[in-house]
This record gives structure tokens, sequence and C-alpha cells, in this order.
């Protein structure tokens, strides 16, 4: 799970307004690979800090506006994600998106 982690620092202080989907070809890799177990998906989103659970939030909606092929595996992620971090995740990347 720190791979994960890791790869989200890495974004950390990227707006959403700069994120490209190959800027996050990465994390949408790792998310696709790890997609097949909903405790596994679970596990991953639970070890990650708030911080970081604001950046896969972004993440996830850059790969839905630029994969749809894989939509349903980021929507899985995206349902996990917003159980975990609330609608304050949305919030942040909504406020995030406007500046």
């Amino acid at each position: 799970m720190p791979e994960l982690a890791q790869l989200l620092d890495k974004l950390h202080t990227t707006h959403f307004s700069d994120m490209t989907f190959s800027t996050v070809s990465t994390i949408a890799n790792y998310i696709k690979g790890h997609a097949n177990n909903s405790s596994n998906i679970d596990e991953n989103i639970n070890t990650l800090s708030t911080n970081q659970q604001d950046t896969l939030m972004k993440v996830l909606y850059c790969c839905l506006a630029n994969d749809s092929g894989s939509s349903a595996t980021y929507f899985r992620w995206h349902e996990k994600l917003y159980r975990t971090a609330g609608s304050g995740a949305i919030i942040r990347v909504m406020t995030d998106m406007a500046t």
C-alpha cells in the first residue's frame, strides 16, 4: 500500500487544472491493477492520509474524464473513497478546480 501513497505524494501540490492523464497514468495503472478485490481497495484507501485521499479523488476525476474504457474501475474506487473520505474530499476537489 505504501506505493500508492508515494505516488499520490508526488502529485499533492498539483492543481486539478494541471493534471493530465499522462501525469496520472502511473496511478491509473496502479488502480486498474488493484481493482479486482473490494477489500484490497479498502485497504489501499484506509492507509492514506486525508491529503492523499484528496489527491486520489482528483486523480479519479482526471481518469474518469480521460479513460472511459476503465470507468467502472474508477467508479468502484470513487465509491470506496467517498465512503472513507466523505463529501469533503469532493468539495476540496471542486474548490481546487475553481482556483
